[in-house]
């Protein structure tokens, strides 16, 4: 490029899904290793070994009983059935293991008396009832259990005991994997996606619809929506048929959804389904019977409604750079640089993005401190905003089609970890995604 060695930046509109995908779509516990995109895993549980534990023993004692219960939890399909065996029939009717899981690094049981077993742990990650994904940064710290055990007419039973999955590493790595759900914008119609960890098998359809109607995580509440509510999961199941096909059965209350509204809730579906692993196609049914969408066939394809791709329409060939930290424009064999302040030598960026529309342009400073902002037009420094600051290093920043800058933040606060940071309007937030090592 006639003297001058130009990076060159492809204008794409990286929205969350891509973002988050790329940075945490591992298959072990994100704790380091290269960023990598991965192709989406379903419910491959036929290529997984079942795991079938064994129910009490005669005779056992109470920390037997104990390990038993503790052995019994990873079960594969993922089941609290045997788990339940080892608990008084009391417990078992109040124990809601569903509440959160831990994933913990290392275990011990250890008896303190007679009635009394300590579960020791080290917990490594922590899944919300919906599957949010929260490394524990106490993981180093052991973190005590009790159990409190009872003799009964068939032995020794738990009567107490806290309301939580627990799960090794290794079963963690084996058994579950990252998915997307798929919800609108409060703004705009498009597709965003919020993340959770769920089990593989024969129920993941299942518990991937019920996540929609369920709605938006915490992380994205208020700013995503769902065109149908919970109150429409009575009874909800999504049994995979052998063409490929996933009927998904709901409740009355999706006969009452607008046309529009059918449409949008079949373009969540599709996208948050075709994750799983053998899918060809999606049929919604209530009360058994096809329920009609306007513009499609009773089963839809699973590569139907592109046009709510969340990574937005496909990028325009206009390349924006970077050269001696000036914003420039790459086409054929030339670079030209943009007029205004973002051309200037005094925007002396580090990395850039520009929105689709071409209405802002972000980058990092020379530092990779600073968040900066402003119009694609700015005039001067006036014009252009510090939208975050970091103690450690800020890199790859990238619009989201909704109009949302992510950026990738390293060792902040000297802690060596990484995250993600989202700014909307000027607004930063952090958003849980694992451990991140950031590549390069």
């Amino acid at each position: 490029m006639t003297g001058h060695r130009a990076r060159v930046v492809a204008v794409t509109v990286a929205a969350a899904l891509v973002l988050v995908s790329s940075l945490a779509g591992c298959v072990t516990i994100p704790t380091s290793g290269p960023v990598e995109q991965v192709a989406p895993r379903g419910a491959d549980s036929d290529v997984l070994p079942q795991v079938t534990p064994s129910g009490p023993r005669e005779g056992a004692t109470a920390l037997q009983v104990s390990r038993g219960y503790v052995t019994a939890m990873r079960a594969f399909p993922v089941s609290t059935e045997v788990a339940q065996e080892f608990l008084t029939d009391e417990a078992a009717g109040a124990w809601a293991p569903g509440r959160r899981t831990i994933v913990y690094s290392s275990l011990t049981t250890v008896q303190r008396d007679r009635n009394t077993v300590e579960l020791r742990t080290r917990d490594a990650v922590a899944l919300s009832a919906r599957g949010t994904y929260r490394p524990d940064p106490g993981g180093r710290q052991e973190r005590v259990r009790s159990l409190r055990l009872q003799r009964t007419d068939q032995g020794w039973r738990i009567a107490a005991l806290p309301d939580v999955l627990l799960v090794s590493e290794g079963f963690f790595e084996q058994y579950y994997r990252p998915f997307d759900l798929y919800f609108f914008t409060a703004t705009a119609p498009a597709l965003v996606a919020d993340r959770v960890w769920l089990p593989l098998g024969d129920e993941l359809a299942t518990r991937l619809v019920k996540g929609l109607l369920a709605g938006p995580t915490r992380w994205l509440r208020g700013r995503a929506v769902t065109a149908l509510s919970a109150s429409a999961d009575v009874g909800v199941s999504v049994p995979l048929r052998a063409d490929g096909v996933a009927d998904v059965q709901l409740g009355q209350e999706a006969a009452g959804l607008s046309a529009t509204q059918r449409q949008l809730w079949s373009a969540q579906l599709v996208w948050t389904l075709r994750q799983v692993s053998g899918l060809e196609g999606v049929r919604v049914l209530v009360d058994g019977v096809p329920l009609e969408v306007p513009g499609t066939e009773p089963v839809q394809n699973v590569t139907a409604w592109a046009e709510y791709d969340p990574s937005g329409p496909s990028s325009r060939a206009l390349l924006f750079g970077l050269r001696s930290g000036r914003v420039v424009t790459v086409e054929s064999d030339s670079v030209t640089r943009l007029e205004r302040w973002w051309g200037s030598r005094d925007a002396g960026l580090a990395e850039v993005t520009v929105e689709r529309q071409l209405n802002r342009v972000a980058g990092t400073d020379s530092a990779r401190r600073r968040l900066l902002a402003g119009p694609y037009g700015a005039e001067s420094d006036r014009d252009v905003q510090t939208w975050y600051r970091s103690s450690g290093t800020l890199t790859d920043p990238q619009w989201d089609r909704t109009g949302q800058l992510w950026v990738l933040e390293r060792g902040a606060g000297g802690t060596g970890s990484n995250r993600l940071v989202v700014v909307d309007r000027g607004r930063p937030r952090v958003v849980p995604a694992g451990g991140l090592r950031a590549a390069g």
